[in-house]
Order: structure tokens, then C-alpha cells, then sequence
């Protein structure tokens, strides 16, 4: 019930008794007695910490592989100053596209709660284990992946278009820049998604429910966008 000690601890405990609710009001956490103190460590301290990596890890991957595939396309157009993807592409790849599957990872659980709440030597664990936490090893992992996932990405597409559209396509003039952006973001958005599902070690209705609307969300609007004529992706969905 000490404030100055709750103020300066990392994570501040506070109790309400009959001192008063002080100490409660000045703490991150408030209980109504010591007796919940350990489940609100062995669970909900665990799994925030296993939560909070795991987003931290895919917010940095997600990051760097859409600004690779931006410096891939720089290098091969010979730094011209062109990109890749239109503005509306880049603004709902966080917005739209990558941001609410990320939200659903709020029910993730590397281990049952019940597991959990009956075996305290998980807890100290997740310090120990590099794979849990934030650490230049990790977080080279997922860097790592997010270099050869952006090579696989825009080399795939540009060598598929470099003669131009399958026969009886159009004409190989249309197997522009425009096609190759669409189908390289295409892939994208579906690798993003499908990451967040194997990186989910409890998927849930909610996780693939939240997945499943941002796949078809990404269809819808890339179509709708599609449709205006001053888009430099017009008509290039429907063709592919």
C-alpha cells in the first residue's frame, strides 16, 4: 500500500483495504486482495508478455517487407523515383488489410490458462525463452524472413509478366507496372494473413473470422478501386 514505491515500480500493484483506495488509484492494477496476485502473474502477466512480443515481432516484419518490395522495384526501374504501389495501396495495407487480423492476436494463448494457473514454473519461462520475448536474435528471424518473402514476391511476378499476358490475353504491352504491383500486393495481403494464422497457437472463431473479412475486404475494395478510370490500376483485377 506503499504510492511512492507503486508510482516507481515498472508494473505498479495496488490493493484496496481498509487503509483506503490511495494506493489503488495510483497503481496499474488494482485487486481486491493479495489472493488474486498470482493468477494476475502466472496467466495474465505470462500471456501479455507472449502477446506483446509476438505483435511487436509481426509489426516490424510486416513493416520491412513492404518497404523491401518498395526498394526492390526502386533498384530494378534504376532509381527512377517510381513506385511500386499507389498511395491507396500503402495506406490500407496497415489500415485495412494487416491491422485488424493483428487485433484478434488480443486471444492468443501459448498455453491453456488452466495449464497455466496450475503450473507456476511457466511463469519465470518466458523470460528464458528468446523466442518469447524481444531480442536482436528474434528479431533478425523475422527480418530475415521478411527478405527473402519480398525477393520470392516481386521476382515472381516480374519474371511471370516479362513476355507479356498468357496467349490470348492482351497484348504484351499491357503487362505493365500496373500488373505487376497488383499481383505482387495480391500475394502480399495473402501472405500477411496467412502469417497471422500459423503464428497463432490458439485460433480461435474470432481469429479466422477477422482474417476471413480482411481477405474479402481486400477483394472488394481492390476491385472498387479498379473501376476509377484515373486509378493506375484500372481494369487490371478483371484481367488477371
Amino acid at each position: 500500500n506503499d504510492v511512492a514505491m507503486i508510482q516507481r515500480a515498472h508494473v505498479g500493484v495496488g490493493l484496496e483495504g481498509r487503509e483506503g483506495l490511495q494506493a489503488a488509484r495510483a497503481a496499474d492494477y488494482s485487486l481486491g486482495g493479495f489472493s488474486a496476485l498470482p493468477r494476475l502473474l502466472i496467466v495474465h502477466g505470462r500471456l501479455a508478455a507472449v502477446r506483446t512480443s509476438l505483435i511487436v515481432h509481426y509489426c516490424v516484419y510486416k513493416s520491412f517487407i513492404i518497404c523491401l518490395l518498395q526498394l526492390a522495384f526502386a533498384r530494378a526501374s534504376g532509381y527512377s523515383g517510381a513506385s511500386l504501389l499507389d498511395s491507396f495501396c500503402i495506406m490500407a495495407y496497415n489500415v485495412f488489410f494487416t491491422g485488424f487480423p493483428v487485433m484478434a492476436w488480443a486471444l492468443e494463448q501459448d498455453v491453456p490458462v488452466r495449464v497455466l494457473a496450475r503450473t507456476p514454473r511457466l511463469y519465470p519461462d518466458v523470460a528464458a525463452t528468446d523466442a518469447l520475448l524481444v531480442s536482436p536474435g528474434s528479431m533478425a528471424r523475422w527480418i530475415g524472413r521478411a527478405g527473402y518473402q519480398a525477393a520470392v514476391l516481386i521476382t515472381l511476378p516480374c519474371c511471370a509478366f516479362a513476355g507479356g499476358y498468357p496467349a490470348g490475353g492482351p497484348s504484351a504491352s499491357d503487362a505493365d507496372q500496373a500488373s505487376v504491383a497488383l499481383t505482387a500486393y495480391t500475394a502480399l495481403i495473402l501472405v500477411q494473413n496467412a502469417t497471422v494464422l500459423l503464428e497463432s497457437r490458439h485460433v480461435t472463431w474470432v481469429n479466422a473470422a477477422v482474417v476471413a473479412a480482411s481477405v474479402v475486404a481486400f477483394v472488394a475494395l481492390m476491385a472498387a478501386v479498379g473501376q476509377a478510370r484515373a486509378n493506375a490500376s484500372y481494369g487490371v483485377l478483371a484481367v488477371l
